[in-house]
């Protein structure tokens, strides 16, 4: 069985596909280093969000995503990814180690990678289109392969109300308000939220949208946002992977614990799924890896 590493142009490819991978903020947290017959990922703690993520736990899941990345790329170009989570305990920013194997890819393999460039975030709301039938058997089975749970959100009011919660603690933490603004509102930059990616937050919404700096893109839906409305069939969720901004804050856990990348991972697989399936537009965005340059696109 061939082990080892492909051509430096494959792995180089493999790699702007892994930095296409959503982050909090788009702040690409990842960093790569080739070995003679490995890839290693590590978390890069100079584009830590110590106001937005204090535990450095949206960064851990970012660089799960672009983990999933890399393995579903490599997969595509006939090299099967092994993963070892946290292969130093010493070096709790050495994320990951992969070691790859020759393997055949399926179509279906090829699709799947094929998704990652055609996923964007779309920060709009929701409409009140139902969830195609046998997406969430779906959805729970790819979970199921990587180790996670997915598990259906069924009390949209409870969620809305931990949502209002955080967003008033956001509005009242000047710190965080500040860091949002850092990050948000680019126009050319190769990492951020793009203006033009981000609509105006509506104060009035159910879940509200993050207050990002200059605010160009227009949201014309009229009706309010459908996200977990009950006539949606079925929603679902990582139950890993928690919540976002402040409510993340209430999740207890180390940040360096193999089930947080897991989780990412599973979320992306989820998401690349969906965009294969349906080659609809699905939440979150992309960015760049090992620093082979970075990508221009948070059509985050």
């Amino acid at each position: 069985m061939e082990r080892g590493l492909p051509d430096d142009n494959t792995v180089m490819a493999a790699l702007r596909l892994a930095g296409r991978a959503p982050s909090v903020h788009n702040v690409q947290p990842w960093r790569w280093r080739i070995a003679d017959e490995s890839i290693h990922l590590y978390l890069d703690p100079r584009r830590a969000l110590p106001a937005t993520d204090p535990d450095q736990r949206d960064i851990v899941l970012s660089c799960g995503a672009a983990l999933h990345h890399l393995s579903v790329a490599l997969t595509a170009m006939g090299w099967a990814p092994v993963v070892h989570r946290i292969p130093d305990p010493a070096d709790p920013d050495h994320l990951a180690a992969v070691t790859l194997l020759r393997r055949r890819p399926t179509s279906l393999d090829i699709e799947m990678s094929k998704s990652i460039t055609a996923r964007k975030t779309d920060r709009r709301h929701y409409t009140s289109w139902p969830v195609p039938p046998g997406y969430l058997s779906l959805f729970t089975e790819r979970a199921m392969e990587l180790g996670a749970i997915v598990r259906r959100i069924d009390d949209r009011e409870r969620v809305k109300a931990a949502a209002a919660h955080a967003g008033r603690i956001h509005a009242d933490d000047e710190s965080y308000r500040f860091e949002l603004a850092m990050w948000s509102g680019r126009h050319g930059s190769a990492d951020g939220v793009p203006a033009r990616n981000a609509p105006p937050a509506r104060p009035a919404d159910d879940f509200p949208p993050r207050t990002f700096a200059a605010a160009e893109f227009v949201d014309p839906a009229s009706e309010p946002d459908q996200a977990g409305a009950r006539h949606r069939r079925r929603r679902s969720a990582v139950e890993t992977a928690g919540g976002r901004g402040a409510q993340q804050r209430a999740v207890d856990g180390n940040r360096h614990q193999p089930g947080h990348l897991r989780a990412h991972r599973t979320a992306r697989d989820r998401w690349t799924t969906r965009t294969h399936s349906s080659r609809t537009v699905v939440r979150h965005r992309l960015s760049a890896g090992h620093r082979p340059g970075r990508l221009g696109t948070d059509e985050c």
